[in-house]
């Protein structure tokens, strides 16, 4: 005879994952993608390929992901639900609202490459004045955006989080300038399929904790 508890219930609360620390990363489109976030059998994270750099602090909410889908639809004349549902589009997006003023917030806010906004630098007072032309460059990025779960069960921190190969901004938030409360940068940003590496992204979990706790998840046992 089966046992509720044991056969029929596997609830187990070291599988919730909170995002307790997110960096997002952004690098040049022609820089070289992640593979990986982590390594060896101790599953400790990987050095970051160059290019990379962290956008800075955000809102307290952090990022928020998004997807799209869309379908199309055969109908049949007597059934009550379509005879054929395919799907035709899956699209990926990222909102989030920066904290920090800093070359890549301002980037990916302004539409204007990293190369734009050195060539509108000052060399003798630094000031960064940007005469935007009518269609900004609005360039492509490699996103990296990671999060730490800190370790709960003994075995390590968990890792996870989007590899996205090539992104850019689709929506610029309004901006207030209010007497109270920061600047913020926001911005939506969509994923795009990579012409070389053939997706648009690549969901990871990972790190010592994520490796520590597979049966509790369901997967086989790893050495």
């Amino acid at each position: 005879m089966a046992d509720f508890g044991d056969d029929y219930s596997n609830k187990f609360t070291v599988n919730i994952l909170k995002a307790r620390s997110t960096s997002l990363l952004f690098a040049p489109v022609t820089s070289d993608p992640i593979e990986a976030v982590t390594e060896t059998a101790n599953a400790t994270l990987l050095a970051l390929p160059a290019g990379y750099r962290d956008a800075g602090l955000t809102t307290d909410d952090g990022p928020t992901f998004s997807r799209a889908t869309e379908t199309d639809a055969v109908t049949s004349h007597g059934r009550t639900e379509p005879s054929i549902e395919d799907k035709v589009s899956d699209t990926l997006t990222m909102a989030v609202t920066f904290q920090e003023a800093n070359a890549t917030t301002l980037s990916l806010y302004y539409g204007l490459s990293k190369a734009s906004l050195e060539g509108f630098r000052d060399p003798t007072t630094g000031e960064l004045f940007m005469p935007t032309p009518e269609l900004p460059d609005d360039p492509y990025y490699r996103c990296l955006a990671i999060s730490r779960d800190s370790d709960r069960n003994g075995r390590g921190d968990v890792y996870f989080g989007y590899f996205l190969p090539k992104v850019k901004v689709s929506e610029p938030a309004e901006q207030a300038w209010g007497k109270t409360g920061e600047v913020q940068f926001g911005v939506t940003i969509t994923a795009f399929v990579d012409d070389a590496l053939k997706y648009s992204r690549a969901p990871f979990y990972g790190g010592p904790g994520w490796k520590g706790r597979a049966a509790d998840m369901g997967f086989s046992a790893l050495t």
